[in-house]
């Protein structure tokens, strides 16, 4: 499998004013790249989250890799394709190493969905060729065969809730991702050769599409955690946990990075 992408989490909401709101009382900052109404990027600490109003599901998001090069590859491997568009007239007639014309110059997108019903959608325009191009070749290494350990864990970790962790461990091995498993959870992170394009995700044993987001190094007044509704715990690191306005998930960890 060719690399997927640059990762990012694009998020459902429904009151995106309420969301957004939400999430910079728990620390997150503007990024910059808003859309009013429509999307916003808040970043938390090194991490950032896309909420969109738009969407009709999460999803994780894929840019920047060879769109029509990886879709053959997907259905070579049996994948189902959902959404397919083609961006034309993107950037001039690009060929491939034997020199054979590439259609549309490998600009468009397309979804697919791993066995519980995540999205991934996949979505290269002409912008983000070069430096996805210039990232991959770059190639950094990582810490104890994995791309990040306690010493540099994500501040937001993703998770997605999947009915049988042996099941999803296939699907995401075929794409040519990573997989450790840890009991009832696993990581999810690309191999050791997609140069700098590092990213990691969790999966949990769980039932139905839920996704859960999982906060580190909050320097938060347990005040302000209260009057959004999160509630105090002490179970395997977590010390916070409550929900989204959306519903999502949210918990803050004690672990350190």
């Amino acid at each position: 499998m060719i690399p997927l992408g640059f990762f990012s989490v694009c998020l459902r909401a429904t009151q995106l004013d309420k969301t957004v709101d939400f999430y910079k009382a728990l620390g997150f900052l503007p990024v910059g790249e808003d859309a009013p109404g429509l999307r916003v990027s808040l970043t938390y600490r090194s991490q950032s989250l896309t909420f969109m109003s738009f969407l009709q599901n999460n999803l994780i998001n894929f840019r920047g890799a060879h769109i029509h090069r990886l879709k053959e590859c997907m259905k070579q491997i049996g994948m189902p394709i959902t959404l397919f568009e083609e961006f034309k007239s993107e950037e001039r007639l690009m060929l491939d190493d034997e020199g054979n014309p590439l259609p549309d110059n490998e600009c468009g997108n397309f979804s697919i969905e791993d066995p519980d019903g995540h999205e991934f959608f996949f979505n290269t325009h002409r912008e983000e060729r070069e430096p996805f191009e210039s990232a991959v070749l770059d190639s950094s290494p990582t810490i104890s065969g994995m791309p990040f350990d306690d010493r540099n864990m994500p501040n937001v970790i993703y998770a997605l809730h999947v009915s049988d962790l042996v099941a999803s461990q296939r699907f995401y091995e075929s794409l040519g991702l990573v997989v450790k498993r840890e009991a009832d959870v696993a990581w999810i992170y690309p191999p050791n050769d997609v140069g700098n394009t590092r990213y990691l995700f969790q999966l949990r044993q769980g039932s139905g599409n839920r996704v859960a987001i999982t906060l580190s190094q909050a320097d938060l007044n347990p005040d302000t955690l209260r009057s959004l509704g999160l509630e105090p715990i002490n179970k395997a690191g977590v010390e916070w946990v409550g929900h989204d306005p959306d519903g999502r998930a949210i918990e803050f960890a004690s672990f350190t990075t």
